[in-house]
């Protein structure tokens, strides 16, 4: 049977957009997805762009993927997309640049050694600002959900551990690197060029280089978007969709909890880092109004419960056949999980145990050290888990999957709760049927 495969960033990015331009419902799809987006600079709850276009409809949309903006570089993706007001009155157009990596933002923008050192630690919480360092222990363990109050290491130490490499200098942002932050402030420099709009900034001349660093440097070659006939007619386009434009990082950091009142001091760190990169860049003048309070996250947990809730069932696939590709902050163990081992392994004997931090979105289940099962919690009380036989090879899910089939038993199913809240298998003997088969010698 025949088939597309798409792989890693570029793959997964492809098989999202494809998947809404191919459905029937394409625009409630895209402002589903673009109303989950969550601003970065965020000190009091959240606020997803749901919410701030409460009262405005989605009535067309284009996208681009990977579009050349010559020497700004390449966007992932690019939207333009055009509300209307409920009732029937005015458009309102936005355009979204979306720079998209598989792992989180501080991964791909990591904390220079100067912002990891020069912390906030002691001071509160909901004092915090985007001029202001960000506190990293209590920003380790935000995006953990560890306690890190023992950890003995410094910090240097803490975030070699958390990232896999030693936080850079300032430097290691004066250069044009590959970063999420570098890729959307390239963006950003594009924008002030050619479709910022606004009283006290005076854009100039569209046909000017720009040099993107400040110019202090020789090196820092001035930026135009050239003379390639393709690309002048995207930037005639994106002038026409006008000046509102937001900066989208799709990372896999979690978005904060929507119940959450406090400030979210995840998203503060990431603020003040497009602060310090203005600054990092010896550009004058106050990004403050103009670059990270139009900053923002779509985190990819949100795109896996998007595919799950509009039943996009090849973006799904599309995700998994992935998921080994994709990097996340480590966590510690969810209490759920050690009550689905403690139900698995309630003969007394541990065969089963628990990869918590093996896949982003999933929990990876061996079965005597071998790759069996994997496990998805479910939203509310009576289902507790969603259960998948691992595809791939693997001699044991193997034989889990051809028990199933021989019995005319589904590869998913899902554990469930009684009245009292404790597990009590599946409705229809999937799980009965694999621990029988597991059981033969």
């Amino acid at each position: 049977m025949g088939g597309i495969h798409g792989h890693s960033e570029r793959g997964v990015v492809n098989a999202v957009f494809e998947a809404i331009s191919g459905h029937p419902n394409a625009k409630e799809l895209m402002e589903d997805l673009l109303g989950r987006i969550v601003l970065w600079e965020n000190r009091h709850g959240v606020c997803r762009r749901s919410l701030t276009r409460s009262n405005y409809r989605l009535v067309d949309f284009e996208v681009h993927i990977e579009p050349s903006l010559s020497d700004f570089g390449d966007p992932d993706v690019l939207i333009l997309a055009d509300y209307q007001a409920t009732d029937g009155g005015d458009h309102m157009k936005e355009t979204f640049f979306i720079e998209a990596k598989i792992e989180p933002f501080l991964t791909s923008s990591p904390l220079t050694k100067q912002e990891v050192e020069d912390n906030r630690q002691g001071q509160d919480p909901g004092s915090l600002n985007a001029w202001d360092p960000p506190d990293s222990v209590l920003l380790a363990a935000t995006i953990t959900g560890c306690d890190l109050s023992k950890w003995n290491a410094n910090r240097i130490d803490l975030w070699r551990a958390l990232s896999g490499h030693t936080p850079p200098d300032t430097e290691f942002f004066q250069t044009n690197k590959s970063t999420i932050l570098h890729e959307l402030f390239l963006k950003y420099r594009f924008y002030e060029r050619h479709l910022r709009q606004d009283a006290n900034f005076i854009s100039p001349p569209h046909n000017e280089a720009l040099p993107a660093y400040g110019g202090e440097n020789p090196a820092d070659k001035k930026r135009s978007v050239g003379s390639n006939p393709l690309v002048l007619r995207l930037v005639r386009r994106l002038m026409e969709n006008g000046s509102a434009v937001r900066f989208v990082s799709l990372t896999t950091d979690r978005s904060p909890d929507s119940k959450d009142e406090r400030s979210w001091p995840m998203g503060m760190a990431v603020a003040h880092r497009f602060v310090k990169m203005w600054e990092w860049n010896h550009l004058t003048g106050n990004p403050l109004g103009a670059w990270y309070e139009i900053s923002d996250l779509l985190s990819w947990f949100d795109i896996w419960d998007w595919t799950h809730e509009h039943n996009l069932q090849r973006l799904q696939d599309s995700l998994i056949d992935n998921e080994d590709a994709f990097t996340f902050w480590p966590s510690c163990p969810v209490d759920d999980l050690k009550d689905l081992m403690a139900f698995l392994n309630r003969d007394g004997v541990d065969n089963w145990t628990a990869r918590e931090r093996s896949y982003p979105w999933r929990f990876l289940i061996d079965y005597k050290g071998d790759p069996c099962l994997t496990a998805q919690k479910e939203e509310g009380f009576t289902r507790a888990f969603s259960i998948s036989v691992r595809t791939g090879e693997g001699k044991t899910p193997r034989i889990v999957t051809e028990a199933l089939q021989s019995k005319g038993l589904s590869p998913t199913f899902a554990i469930r709760r009684d009245n009292q809240g404790n597990l009590t298998g599946d409705m229809d003997g999937c799980l009965d049927c694999i621990l029988e088969t597991l059981a033969k010698p």
